[in-house]
């Protein structure tokens, strides 16, 4: 926990930013921190751990570059990430991926996001990352968001004789977000 504690602390003061976003995402057996700033206008950054309950640990800082075409906003980069399972398997790597996200009224929006990193850009015991999902996000106020959504998580590992597939978080989830 003090690592990701660590990566947190040293990420977030390393970036000058013009927003800010917080968010926590909760299941029945995750619970997911995030932190996202707006760098400049064209590039963020993104800090995030996904904890489950059995299964283990996945943290990540992304940096993305952003924009808007025809009314859908996307952003387009990768996120180096490390993965703790179960304090038996651990490893790290680099997942290329991005979010798109489309506006479906004044205060509703459709978001999806995947990542990915083969086995050439993971470490140690990580064979490969895939995680992918999509939210229902809805503007309670000008700084606050709730949002539903469905996602999907899974860390291959390297074992002596076979991989084998972890799923971190496979269903759905609830969560809010505040900017400040």
């Amino acid at each position: 926990m003090k690592k990701y504690f660590l990566l947190f602390s040293l990420a977030l003061s390393a970036c000058p930013t013009l927003a800010n976003t917080l968010h926590l995402a909760l299941s029945n057996h995750t619970a997911e921190l995030g932190y996202s700033a707006q760098n400049s206008k064209d590039t963020m950054s993104e800090l995030s751990w996904l904890h489950h309950e059995d299964e283990g640990d996945l943290a990540g800082i992304g940096f993305y570059g952003v924009g808007t075409n025809k009314g859908i906003q996307g952003k387009v980069g990768g996120k180096l990430f490390y993965v703790d399972i179960d304090n038996t398997y651990s490893g790290q790597g680099l997942a290329i991926g991005g979010a798109l996200s489309m506006k479906l009224g004044n205060s509703l929006c459709l978001e999806g996001n995947i990542h990915y990193a083969p086995s050439v850009t993971s470490f140690k015991k990580v064979e490969k990352l895939e995680q992918w999902g999509a939210q229902l996000i809805y503007e309670v106020m000008q700084n606050a968001n709730v949002f539903v959504g469905y996602r999907n998580v899974d860390v291959e590992l390297k074992d002596s004789h076979n991989n084998k597939e972890i799923e971190l978080h496979q269903g759905g989830y609830v969560g809010l977000s505040i900017k400040f």
